[in-house]
């Protein structure tokens, strides 16, 4: 059911190719966040109503519905690291950020061959590159977001190194404020992986399913 929710949620992105409404980002972003929720509660062996996690860049919210309802705050480290360091790189663009629901950075070069990329938590865009070449920006942020979308679908595998850290006393405290964002291991070994494999740019998986969701594939 999480993967099916996963799922709509980039269909709904799929029609922000062509629409700019601020509403289908944060639709698709809230649905998408709610399909990560149910399969992280299916690994951790507890109902999928009992908690919802809503990730914004390095930062992670967690809604407990169990018993009394109360809200978690915790910071992802390694997203939180990049993240730093594209603030002091890049041009931060809040109001972007605002409308699409992730953190958007920009950098106008025009001897970079590169319109848009993601990091760890946040999308960064050469608009100066995108303005001249007379691309969609709108389908550049729309092909970025799925790959931020692929990140969260590999944040799964965070239940089991969560649940070892949660034993001793200590480490249980520090992950009372701290989400270990060791799933980005496991997308960039198997994007690594399809790269390797791959004739051309669309053979890569997580890119061909960008570009199907983005419209940049066609």
């Amino acid at each position: 059911m999480g993967g099916y929710v996963t799922f709509e949620s980039k269909r709904i992105l799929k029609s922000t190719r062509n629409n700019e409404d601020w509403k289908l980002f944060w639709s698709s972003k809230l649905v998408n966040a709610a399909g990560n929720s149910i399969k992280e509660n299916a690994a951790n062996n507890i109902d999928f109503w009992d908690q919802w996690n809503l990730t914004i860049g390095f930062n992670r919210f967690e809604f407990i519905t169990k018993d009394k309802f109360k809200i978690r705050y915790k910071i992802l480290p390694i997203t939180a690291a990049f993240t730093a360091d594209a603030f002091l790189r890049y041009e931060f663009n809040a109001t972007k950020s605002l409308k699409y629901g992730h953190l958007i950075f920009n950098q106008n070069d025009l001897n970079s061959n590169i319109l848009g990329s993601v990091t760890t938590g946040f999308v960064l865009t050469n608009e100066t590159l995108i303005n001249y070449l007379d691309f969609s920006y709108n389908k550049i942020i729309t092909h970025e977001i799925i790959h931020l979308y692929q990140n969260d679908d590999f944040n799964v595998f965070n239940t089991y190194y969560n649940s070892l850290l949660n034993k001793p006393n200590f480490l249980k405290k520090i992950n009372n404020t701290i989400h270990y964002d060791f799933h980005l291991l496991f997308i960039r070994a198997a994007y690594g992986f399809e790269n390797y494999k791959a004739h051309n740019y669309y053979d890569n998986f997580f890119e061909g399913e960008a570009g199907y969701y983005s419209g940049t594939k066609y």
